[in-house]
């Protein structure tokens, strides 16, 4: 805290802090002198200051003292020092070539098999377009030359292009993006 010497303390109440200090051994040289003359002179600071002085030994005494191992200065350093160890610009140029390589891959991936799904969907929009119009309009499916099988068989494509993506697209959802 160590105040400016030109503001002197009017008051005992303003030699508090001063006392604190003096117990502390944080007070400065040239306020010392002047906190000790005033000792000298003053029944009520002296008093202040022994009950800070008690009450500072009896927390030091009723505290729990902080213990490191002997070897702490050591392994403090050696973590510091890792800290400060940053990788070489090399390293960092590879760390990062990698990293960008990787993206891509898994882009790659993940556009392939959007490509993939979408095939498959337009798959079985094209073949649900068959089925509709079996239904609705089973003399023009004749009359294209699809016969009552072929529309069964496309009915099963359908249905099972539609379970593929469906199971594809649940699965991606449960792990991450299409790229991840």
């Amino acid at each position: 805290m160590n105040r400016p010497i030109d503001r002197l303390p009017t008051s005992c109440e303003q030699h508090e802090v001063d006392l604190a200090e003096l117990v502390d051994g944080t007070i400065a040289q040239d306020r010392e002198a002047l906190v000790r003359t005033h000792l000298a002179t003053c029944a009520r600071c002296r008093q202040f200051l022994h009950d800070l002085q008690a009450l500072d030994a009896t927390l030091a005494n009723a505290l729990p003292q902080a213990r490191v191992s002997k070897d702490f200065d050591a392994r403090l350093s050696a973590r510091i020092a890792g800290l400060e160890r940053a990788p070489s610009r090399d390293a960092a140029r590879a760390e990062a070539e990698r990293d960008y390589r990787g993206m891509l891959d898994a882009l790659k991936r993940g556009l392939r098999l959007q490509a993939a799904l979408n095939a498959l969907a337009g798959a079985s929009v094209a073949g649900g377009v068959v089925v509709g119009l079996a239904a609705a309009a089973p003399g023009l499916i004749d009359s294209i030359g699809l016969a009552g099988h072929a529309v069964d068989v496309i009915g099963s494509a359908v249905s099972t292009a539609a379970v593929v993506i469906g199971l594809v697209t649940a699965r991606r959802i449960a792990t991450g993006p299409f790229i991840g």
